[in-house]
């Protein structure tokens, strides 16, 4: 199990500019995966005089995620509850976007998502925002936009 992941993570790192490692991988029986130590960075953060470097774009202590095996077959898979503990979001905000959308281009029409989430629950999550160089003010609107 774990060769077989590892595999699908360096096929995934080679998919997108960014890094995911993760701890632990645990597949309970049927319908629960559990992660620990989930961490996904950006390989080149941007870099100014007044600005250090935000290279952990996700970090997490526990992922879990709930699905069903029908879900997963089918044409979009949905998670239907994940559970994110002990985690932090650092969102820079740089001169031609969001570090994030950088980490994940969105490769798929706006229609047809890859994933779909039902519902996402945190639990001492925190959330960072940085605004460098020339980007524009900070606007939510866009991102809660995208989130649903």
């Amino acid at each position: 199990m774990q060769v077989m992941l590892k595999k699908l993570l360096e096929s995934v790192n080679t998919i997108i500019p960014g890094n995911i490692s993760f701890g632990e991988f645990r597949l309970q029986p049927f319908n629960t995966i559990i992660l620990t130590d989930l961490l996904i960075s950006d390989p080149n953060p941007v870099i100014t005089e007044d600005f250090v470097p935000q290279d952990t774009v996700i970090a997490a202590k526990t992922v879990i995620l709930h699905f069903s095996i029908r879900s997963l077959l089918s044409e979009i898979p949905i998670l239907h509850r994940g559970i994110v503990e002990d985690g932090q979001i650092n969102l820079v905000f740089e001169d031609e976007g969001i570090n994030i959308t950088r980490i994940f281009p969105k490769p798929y029409p706006e229609d047809k998502p890859l994933l779909s989430f039902s519902n996402i629950e945190t639990d001492n999550f925190r959330v960072r925002m940085f605004k460098i160089g020339k980007a524009e003010n900070i606007d939510l609107s866009a991102m809660l936009h995208a989130c649903n």
